[in-house]
């Protein structure tokens, strides 16, 4: 048997959004299931911690390895991970999803899997673009790397019970996706806008560009290295304003009241201004006492993360397969349902605390529902060969 007779593994994109869109339904059931009560299930780490090291390194960590070893083949020209060598890192993913799941206590050799994952899709990922000498997009190679680091983190600090680490290793984490977010978003979302609403593209302004991303690279390093424990909350919270207002005068610029026709453009839009919504309440939080950061980690992970994952996933699989980059009506109540979820997570909890478990509930409910609709639905466009007979 060739390697092209199996289409699941013709490239990257395909097994990783479909295993992780489905990881994330069968992740946030759990989740809920756990939040209610409904299941006492014993978990990796306890059940907080397989939750946000699960979402973060099982369900986006598959997303954006997807997403960049697919782009990395439109970028250089040669052929990516496929076949054979495909299947084994997809195995490598689902063997730490699995054993994590089943395993109540630390293992060294099932954390070294996982961390070793984006380690050998780093090298997957570079040796193509040394190789065409494409510097530009050599920086994902260092921020897979990073990844790793965050996750090497939270596994030491759950195998010592050092909470503090932990912590340290998520919000590193969660702000390596925001640079993935603001970097990516700033190059394919006003291209986007202009080609699918047929207008004159918008040029970026250099100081606007220079401080949207600098500024959530330089919070990426603040929380990676632990450095916001000797910073101030003043000095942190104008931080995260700067981060807010450069990547707010981004989005403001890319005209979002321009593409309520186009379904895949306007989810990117949104999923954006959550992520500036989202440093805008951390900043608060470092200044007001009785707001809690969890608002501002959800409007990131929630409406941000999720909801440009779902966007991005859902055009990426159909330029892909060689079918036209409309979204299928069916999707749009699963966009909806998403960005629902994550005011539903974000706001609802902090300003009726006492419904936590309602809110939390419906919000979990809704992401399942979204997510489900792209697993049904693109199962075949995932599955099977490209409707134009071309490789991948």
């Amino acid at each position: 048997m060739q390697e092209e007779d199996v289409p699941l593994f013709g490239l990257a994109f395909r097994p990783f959004f479909l295993f992780g869109t489905l990881f994330s339904v069968v992740a946030m059931a759990t989740w809920v299931s756990i939040v209610n009560g409904w299941w006492d299930k014993d978990l990796y780490g306890g059940s907080f911690f397989w939750h946000v090291h699960e979402m973060l390194f099982g369900f986006v960590a598959a997303i954006i390895v997807g997403f960049l070893l697919t782009a990395a083949q439109n970028w250089t020209g040669m052929r990516t991970l496929h076949g054979f060598p495909l299947a084994i890192i997809s195995i490598l993913w689902l063997t730490a999803r699995v054993g994590f799941f089943f395993m109540d206590t630390g293992s060294i050799w099932l954390a070294t899997i996982d961390i070793s994952f984006l380690l050998v899709v780093a090298v997957f990922l570079g040796a193509p673009i040394v190789k065409v000498r494409q510097w530009r997009n050599l920086f994902f190679v260092p921020v897979l790397i990073l990844f790793s680091v965050a996750n090497g983190m939270m596994h030491l600090g759950a195998l010592n019970q050092d909470h503090a680490l932990v912590l340290q290793g998520t919000r590193g984490a969660l702000f390596l996706v925001c640079v993935l977010m603001v970097t990516v978003g700033g190059r394919v979302i006003p291209g986007f806008t202009a080609n699918g609403t047929g207008t004159q593209g918008v040029a970026p302004i250099p100081g606007i560009e220079i401080m949207a991303l600098g500024s959530v690279w330089l919070l990426m390093f603040v929380f990676l290295l632990g450095l916001d424990s000797y910073l101030t909350n003043l000095t942190l919270s104008a931080l995260l304003i700067l981060a807010a207002a450069s990547n707010l005068a981004r989005w403001v610029r890319w005209r979002f009241w321009i593409t309520f026709r186009v379904p895949l453009v306007w989810t990117l839009h949104i999923a954006y201004f959550f992520i500036v919504a989202g440093f805008t309440a951390l900043a608060v939080s470092y200044l007001i006492v009785s707001v809690a950061p969890s608002v501002a980690w959800h409007l990131i992970t929630v409406g941000g993360m999720g909801g440009l994952i779902l966007s991005m996933v859902s055009r990426v699989s159909l330029g892909h397969t060689g079918r036209m980059i409309v979204a299928p009506r069916w999707m749009v109540p699963a966009f909806i349902c998403i960005f629902i979820a994550a005011v539903l997570r974000g706001v609802f909890p902090a300003t009726v605390a006492e419904y936590y478990v309602i809110w939390v509930t419906a919000s979990g409910l809704l992401w399942i529902a979204a997510f489900s609709v792209f697993v049904i639905g693109y199962f075949s466009i995932l599955s099977q060969p490209r409707v134009d007979g071309r490789p991948g």
